[in-house]
């Protein structure tokens, strides 16, 4: 798979000019310029395709979830089961909005919308609130460290504000109930 993400700790305030809308999320970007013929995935500034050696070119975004604004740290899922390869974990400060600890997050982009497409609708994002995360408040703009080991399918998380790492065995976990309801925002009227 040819695919990276990245995760912003943005609470989406416009540079402080207004209320945080927490819509941030992580953002994932294909590498693969070369074999997507007609699919191009590198911009210049006028926004044409970046063909030339001495543009200066810029990545399109290949899928963008939303849900966890305050992000600390991602971290690629090298699972096997899913067709795309694009599960990632998350370290989201926000957790509940609550502002006093942060939750992990598991984000499947499932099927990756491709640049120029505004589709963020299907994939699937699991909150792992029972999974205590806090950030060091004496430096604000801290990263958390975060691995998945490919083997014994443990995720371990740096937690910062705690000096501590946490082990989460990430095959393990139930469904507890869809958020369609409570966040119609984020979701897709349909299922996916």
């Amino acid at each position: 798979f040819n695919y990276f993400a990245v995760c912003n700790d943005n609470r989406n305030d416009y540079v402080g000019s207004k209320e945080p809308n927490y819509f941030m999320g992580p953002t994932l970007y294909d590498t693969d310029t070369v074999n997507k013929p007609g699919r191009k995935n590198t911009v210049n500034r006028a926004g044409d395709d970046c063909s030339d050696p001495s543009d200066q070119c810029f990545f399109l975004h290949a899928d963008m979830l939303h849900e966890s604004p305050a992000c600390i740290g991602i971290a690629h899922d090298p699972e096997v089961e899913t067709a795309y390869g694009t599960v990632y974990w998350a370290f989201d400060t926000t957790g509940d909005n609550s502002g006093d600890e942060g939750q992990l997050v598991k984000f499947d982009f499932s099927q990756p919308h491709g640049p120029g497409s505004m589709d963020h609708s299907v994939a699937v994002v699991r909150r792992y609130p029972e999974v205590k995360l806090y950030r060091d408040e004496n430096y604000a703009h801290g990263h958390a460290g975060m691995v998945v080991h490919p083997t014994k399918r443990i995720l371990y998380v740096a937690n910062p504000g705690r000096g501590s790492v946490v082990a989460v065995h990430v095959d393990t976990g139930r469904y507890s109930r869809t958020a369609r309801e409570e966040y119609p925002i984020f979701s897709n009227r349909l299922p996916s």
